[in-house]
């Protein structure tokens, strides 16, 4: 799609120009009328020929751009004597008619406020790979001559490649140009560290937990325009970190900012919400669109978070969005949003990846439907009783993990959920797809209590590990089957199911 019309070239009905960064459209409509949108598909110019049988609008080669019905011209932009004049439709939103010498000859004075970093783009700034990491620890603390793992990096390092992107902008510098996501070493390191730089405890973890509060109100509140009780989340969005954000642009700088994805009042789904690095913005008149470095959108200059500043005192829609790679646009709701307190460390230097880490390393890919704990031991170890150290972690559906060989070593025993699955050498690449698991699907209106046995245990004295659960109405769980057992019995609400690995129980 074109951003402009050439002397003597018509836009046909039903057909648009629009700006190169896809933020507006010129559209000249069936029903007569040509109309510029943003991209929310506000209209902000129009023609106003609807109506008319008209069947284009056409830059003519005298510089005019006319619209014709059969009765002759209906509209005009009245710049005829400027032979060789463009139509072009801008990033900053305006139509503007040039001259051959860049003269502009006429607007539709619909341009917005546009204000970016200077020399900061996700593209050349932000982490070439994405916020999805193996399963590792995030830190090992040594205590009495154990390792001790602390957090998980599958669940994201967003707030540390955030604040590390800055880092290096502030510094610079470009971050380093791998694609990969890094496992471990100085890379790893500054990501987990700025990572919990980015949690500002104890500050940090009560204001998520405020934002994400089902309690708070997203509007005001009599008492809370008083002063009696707390703020509705788009007052403090738009009222009080908004303008944070904003200073911290307009004087040139990237800005991190922590954007509130979910109400719940356990704070242990705190890791649910995101963080961004904000980068730019466009504002018309009260629509306001930030650009951000998402660190789960690699290389991506056109991820936006968008809202509406008219009226902090009412329920206000946010939303982040990105073009997928479909060409499709991806929208997700975002609750709330607040500017993250942040202090410049300068980044250390960082080694070129060691092909040969790479290759002492397999990763072992989950295409199964249920999570899969992955067991690796020595060779020896015929047994299997003792994992190596960092030789146990948990691989969820379509996720990945990978384990490092120690130097002394060229082959380890693997197992997934006590599933012998085989011998593994370094750069080998596995994947599991034996589904050791039954789904017990409730298609009711009640929970049911579910009890599993061994087909075997005709007395059902014993129920097998984890065989006893609940399964709410509308729910779905995933029992695993032990690796020693081949068929299981299920009593459902008094009712008895056998099943295999894989297969489904609906009730």
């Amino acid at each position: 799609m074109t951003d402009r019309l050439t002397p003597d070239q018509t836009l046909a009905a039903g057909s648009e120009i629009a700006s190169p960064n896809g933020q507006h459209r010129a559209v000249m409509q069936g029903d007569g009328n040509f109309v510029v949108y943003r991209a929310n598909g506000t209209p902000k110019w129009a023609t106003g020929t609807d109506g008319r049988a008209i069947g284009g609008i056409i830059m003519q080669g005298d510089g005019n751009l006319v619209m014709y019905d059969s009765n002759g011209p209906v509209w005009a932009s009245g710049t005829d004597g400027h032979p060789g004049a463009v139509l072009v439709m801008q990033d900053d939103g305006n139509l503007v008619i040039y001259g051959v010498d860049g003269t502009p000859l006429w607007a539709t004075g619909t341009n917005i406020t546009m204000m970016r970093v200077t020399g900061f783009l996700p593209t050349m700034n932000g982490f070439h790979f994405s916020n999805a990491f193996a399963h590792a620890p995030d830190i090992q603390i040594n205590i009495l001559g154990q390792n001790v793992a602390i957090g998980d990096a599958a669940n994201g390092l967003c707030g540390g490649m955030a604040f590390a992107a800055r880092d290096f902008f502030q510094a610079g510098q470009r971050p380093p140009a791998r694609k990969d996501s890094p496992t471990s070493g100085v890379l790893f390191d500054l990501l987990v560290r700025r990572l919990f730089d980015s949690f500002e405890i104890p500050v940090g973890p009560a204001r998520y937990a405020a934002l994400m509060s089902p309690d708070l109100p997203d509007h005001e509140t009599a008492l809370s325009e008083i002063g009696l009780a707390p703020h509705g989340r788009a007052w403090v969005t738009i009222v009080e970190e908004w303008p944070k954000i904003r200073a911290g642009i307009d004087g040139g700088m990237p800005m991190p900012m922590a954007l509130i994805l979910i109400k719940d009042r356990d704070v242990f789904q705190m890791g649910n919400n995101h963080q961004v690095l904000a980068y730019g913005y466009d504002m018309d008149g009260n629509d306001l669109s930030i650009l951000v470095y998402d660190p789960n959108c690699p290389d991506d200059n056109n991820v936006r978070i968008n809202l509406d500043l008219g009226n902090p005192r009412q329920t206000t829609r946010m939303w982040h969005s990105h073009i997928d790679s479909a060409r499709k646009e991806v929208v997700e709701n975002v609750f709330a949003f607040f500017s993250q307190g942040y202090a410049f460390i300068m980044p250390p230097a960082i080694p070129t990846p060691d092909p040969a880490a790479v290759e002492r390393s397999f990763k072992i890919t989950n295409a199964t439907p249920g999570d899969q704990l992955v067991k690796v031991f020595n060779p020896g170890d015929t047994a299997m009783l003792a994992p190596l150290p960092a030789g146990e972690f948990n691989v969820p559906p379509n996720q990945f993990g990978t384990w490092v060989f120690h130097k002394m070593l060229s082959q380890v025993r693997l197992t997934a959920n006590d599933r012998f699955l085989g011998l593994a050498s370094p750069g080998d690449a596995i994947t599991i797809t034996g589904d050791d698991t039954v789904e017990f699907r409730n298609t009711g209106q009640l929970a049911m209590p579910v009890r599993v046995y061994k087909a075997t245990d005709d007395l059902m004295w014993v129920t097998l590990p984890g065989g006893q659960f609940t399964v709410g109405a509308g729910e779905i769980f995933r029992y695993t089957i032990p690796a020693d057992v081949t068929t299981i019995k299920a009593i459902i609400n008094g009712q008895r199911s056998n099943a295999v690995r894989g297969q489904v129980i609906i009730f």
